[in-house]
């Protein structure tokens, strides 16, 4: 099958992606399955628009547009890992340089409002005094902040989507109270509390390997999937299960095999996805999680 392109096309896939993320924002106060479920009918609905022929290229271009944007997400958070560790020597310099006066004074008003930012009210360089050149590096340490929790909420709600983990029980009222913990381990590394530095760093460069796991296990499931399907029509075994004291019945089997594949014909790509892509993918992305999280 030729793969489908060009603009009109890309325009397509867009668009049904933004109405899949309509959906999901419309059903966020709604349970787990609920959610899944008014996605996958939205997504159903959407796919009968479109030719046979085109569902699967059009399904393929839509996973490919969101692969590109958590791949962006996770240079830029590369990016911004950097940027913290030259601002983190930057700072570490001034302090050593600083004598009491205009530069511990500047790092503390840093600090403060990036306490401020921990629990969740709102700090600004204006509101905190500074001046330009420390307002500058406020502001990107701020934009870090705001990455790094957005980015570790975003991986939470896609393993709570997939009931992976400790995440799979939380409710929207749990997963505000996880964005807690995350701003209290930043709080942790502010107050200088041993070891916060390395359980951030740990948090976070699993956080970065989070969008390479998502493409692995999903490449993954697709080859497990595909052969649990087709073992559902092998013939072999089929055969099999129709012996008789001498020979097989043929006829019965051949009957048989062909009530499978109508079986199968019958079901949409969401049920397809379900039956025998769904559970080898949770699996295989479960190994994003630490060992004493993936037994919980």
């Amino acid at each position: 099958m030729s793969r489908q392109s060009g603009p009109a096309f890309d325009e397509q896939a867009q668009r049904m992606l933004e109405k899949l993320e309509s959906v999901r924002q419309a059903s966020a106060d709604s349970s787990e399955d609920e959610r899944r479920e008014a996605l996958r009918q939205a997504l159903d609905r959407e796919l009968e628009t479109v030719p046979r022929d085109g569902a699967d290229p059009l399904l393929a271009a839509m996973r490919e547009r969101l692969i590109d944007e958590a791949r962006s997400r996770s240079r830029r958070l590369d990016e911004l890992q950097q940027e913290n560790a030259r601002l983190r020597s930057q700072i570490e310099s001034m302090g050593q340089r600083g004598t009491g006066g205009g530069d511990a004074g500047q790092l503390d008003k840093i600090r403060e409002g990036l306490v401020r930012l921990t629990e969740n009210k709102t700090a600004t360089a204006e509101s905190l005094g500074l001046p330009e050149s420390d307002a500058r590096m406020f502001r990107l340490i701020q934009e870090l902040f705001q990455f790094a929790l957005g980015y570790e909420m975003g991986v939470g709600l896609l393993l709570a989507e997939f009931k992976i983990g400790p995440a799979a029980e939380m409710d929207t009222k749990m997963m505000q109270g996880f964005k807690q913990i995350v701003r209290d381990r930043f709080r942790a590394c502010l107050d200088n509390q041993e070891g916060s530095i390395e359980a951030l760093k740990e948090t976070l460069t699993r956080n970065s390997r989070f969008v390479i796991e998502l493409n692995r296990a999903y490449t993954g499931c697709l080859f497990q999937g595909s052969q649990a399907l087709l073992s559902e029509i092998d013939p072999n075994s089929i055969l099999d299960k129709h012996r008789r004291m001498i020979g097989f019945n043929y006829e019965e089997a051949w009957n048989a095999i062909a009530r499978v594949q109508s079986d199968l014909a019958s079901l949409t790509s969401g049920e397809l996805w379900e039956r025998f892509f769904f559970e080898s993918f949770r699996n295989n992305l479960s190994s994003h999680l630490d060992p004493d999280d993936a037994k919980s």
